[in-house]
C-alpha cells in the first residue's frame, strides 16, 4: 500500500506541475498578444517598418524564383523589391491583415517550396522563436534565402525596459532575442550568414549602420542568411582487380603450379 500511495502522490505532483506550466504559458501568450496589439497601434512601428523596408530593399533585389513569404507582425509589405513571381504575407491573427492566416511555427506549405522568407518582427512575439526558424528552414528550398528583421535588446531603445519603463518605447511582454543567439541558431541549421546590418531611429545612431559598435548598439538588426545544402556523394566501392586473359599461343608465367597430393609431405 505504501508503494501504491507513493506512486499516486508522484502522479498528483506531476499533474499539478503540468497545470502550473500550462497556466504560465497561457499568461505569457496573453502578455504577448497584448504587446502585439500595442505594437500594432504604436507610432514607432510605422517609422521602424519604413526604415526596415529601406534596409532590406537592396538585398531583396537579388532574390529570384517563384515564391517569397513574409512572416511576422509587420504591416508593411517588405517583399515588393523581390524578383519572384508571387509574394504572400502570413500572419498569426486576423486583425494583422495578412493574406494567409496560419501559425508561423506550423505553416501549411510543402517542404522546399519557397525561395525566400522574410521574417519581420516575428521572433519578439513568439513563445518559441527557434521553432519559427526551423519552420522557415523546412519550407525553404536548396537555394533559399532567409531575411530576419528584429529588435535588439542591446539598442538604446531597450534601455527604458531595464528601468521598468518598457511600455513607453517597446511594448512590455515582447521577448527580444540577441542577434548573436539568432546567428547560433542559423549555424546549427546550416545557414551561411551573408549580411548583418543594424538601423536605429533615434540619435546618435540614427539610420543604417554596417559594422562596429554602431551596429552592435542599434535598435534593430537585419540578418541575411542563405541555406547551405551539401550534396550526398556516394562512396566509391573498390573495383575488383581483374586479370587479363592470356593471348592464344603465349605461355602463362604468372599461374602457380599446384603440387600433387602425394608430394605435399614426406612419405610416412
Amino acid at each position: 500500500m505504501q508503494h501504491f500511495g507513493s506512486n499516486a502522490a508522484r502522479e498528483d505532483a506531476a499533474a499539478r506541475a503540468e497545470a502550473i506550466a500550462q497556466r504560465r504559458e497561457q499568461r505569457r501568450a496573453q502578455r504577448r498578444q497584448t504587446a502585439l496589439r500595442q505594437w500594432q497601434l504604436s507610432r514607432r512601428r510605422t517609422a521602424v517598418e519604413a526604415l526596415a523596408a529601406l534596409s532590406i530593399r537592396d538585398s531583396l533585389g537579388d532574390v529570384f524564383g517563384r515564391w517569397c513569404l513574409q512572416l511576422g507582425a509587420c504591416g508593411r509589405d517588405l517583399t515588393r523589391e523581390a524578383s519572384t513571381l508571387r509574394r504572400v504575407q502570413c500572419t498569426a491573427n486576423r486583425f494583422e491583415g495578412g493574406a494567409l492566416v496560419a501559425n508561423p511555427a506550423q505553416l501549411p506549405l510543402a517542404s522546399s517550396s519557397v525561395d525566400a522568407v522574410v521574417m519581420a518582427f516575428a521572433l519578439e512575439f513568439s513563445a518559441h522563436p527557434h521553432r519559427l526558424i526551423r519552420e522557415a528552414n523546412r519550407v525553404l528550398n536548396d537555394r533559399g534565402v532567409l531575411f530576419i528583421v528584429g529588435q535588439s535588446p542591446h539598442g538604446l531603445a531597450a534601455v527604458p525596459r531595464l528601468l521598468g519603463m518598457g511600455g513607453r518605447v517597446l511594448p512590455a511582454g515582447t521577448g527580444l532575442v540577441r542577434p548573436g543567439r539568432v546567428c547560433d541558431w542559423l549555424d546549427v541549421l546550416d545557414f551561411e550568414l551573408e549580411q548583418y546590418r543594424g538601423f536605429s531611429l533615434g540619435r546618435p545612431l540614427r539610420g543604417p549602420s554596417q559594422g562596429g559598435l554602431a551596429r552592435t548598439f542599434s535598435d534593430c538588426y537585419l540578418l541575411v542568411a542563405r541555406k547551405r545544402v551539401f550534396p550526398l556523394t556516394p562512396a566509391r566501392q573498390p573495383m575488383a582487380r581483374r586479370r587479363s586473359a592470356p593471348a592464344p599461343g603465349v605461355a602463362v608465367t604468372h599461374c602457380r603450379r599446384e603440387r600433387p597430393a602425394e608430394e605435399e609431405g614426406p612419405p610416412a
